[in-house]
């Protein structure tokens, strides 16, 4: 996982999501009742370049609870949001 001083989007795998979250690192997603979503059902992985291939299981979008463009991070989620995005609750509770 690479993580810079600022960061305004994560995508990472679930081990790190859920260090992430209990580091209290991300930003609550109020429209989605999560802290992440998985991604990886959806064309984003395809922008990326990420084949199902080249990914170890899940890919999991969060927002940086410190993010000066929160709201940039949130409309990237938002525009694939309807093709494939699915909220990451049951990881928060293992």
């Amino acid at each position: 996982m690479l993580l810079t001083d600022l960061p305004d989007l994560y995508l990472v795998d679930q081990p790190s999501f859920i260090r992430l979250y209990r580091m209290g690192y991300l930003l609550e997603l109020t429209e989605w009742d999560t802290y992440g979503l998985d991604v990886s059902g959806s064309s984003l992985m395809n922008v990326l370049g990420l084949s199902a291939e080249q990914r170890r299981g899940p890919i999991i979008a969060a927002v940086s609870r410190t993010s000066a463009r929160a709201e940039h991070a949130t409309r990237l989620l938002r525009r694939y949001a309807s093709d494939g995005l699915h909220s990451v609750h049951d990881a928060l509770t293992r």
